[in-house]
C-alpha cells in the first residue's frame, strides 16, 4: 500500500505501519470502487458436447516406394548437414591449399640462398 512514485522510504517503517495504514484507506473508500472488472460480453453456459462414436478409419494403404530407397538423401538432410559440411571442405581444401603453397614458396626461396 505505497505509492512508489510518492511515498518511497530508504528506512525501514516501524512495527505494525503497513496494516495501520491499509486499514486506514479501507476506511475511507470501499474496495468496491477499486475494483474494475472489463468483460467482453456476458458469459453464457455452452452446452456440453454429445459423445456420439464414429467408426475408425480404414487403413490407407502405402504408396509407391521410391526404387532407390534410402540411397539418396533427404532434403533435410542436405540443407542441414550435406551443404554445410560441403562448405566447410571446400574452405578446409582451400586453407590447405595456400599452406601448401606457401611452404613450396619458402622451401624454395631458402635453396636459392
Amino acid at each position: 500500500m505505497c505509492d512508489l512514485w510518492r511515498e518511497t522510504t530508504l528506512k525501514p517503517v516501524p512495527q505494525g505501519a503497513i496494516p495501520q495504514q491499509i486499514r486506514g484507506v479501507l476506511r475511507e473508500a470501499p474496495v468496491a470502487e477499486w475494483i474494475k472488472l472489463y468483460r467482453r460480453a456476458e458469459s453464457t453456459p455452452s452446452p456440453l458436447p454429445t459423445f456420439v462414436p464414429s467408426p475408425s478409419p480404414s487403413p490407407v494403404a502405402a504408396g509407391p516406394q521410391n526404387p532407390l530407397g534410402t540411397i539418396l538423401p533427404t532434403v533435410n538432410q542436405l540443407r542441414n548437414v550435406g551443404i554445410p559440411l560441403a562448405v566447410l571442405a571446400v574452405f578446409l581444401a582451400l586453407a590447405v591449399g595456400v599452406v601448401v603453397a606457401a611452404v613450396r614458396r619458402f622451401r624454395g626461396t631458402r635453396r636459392t640462398l
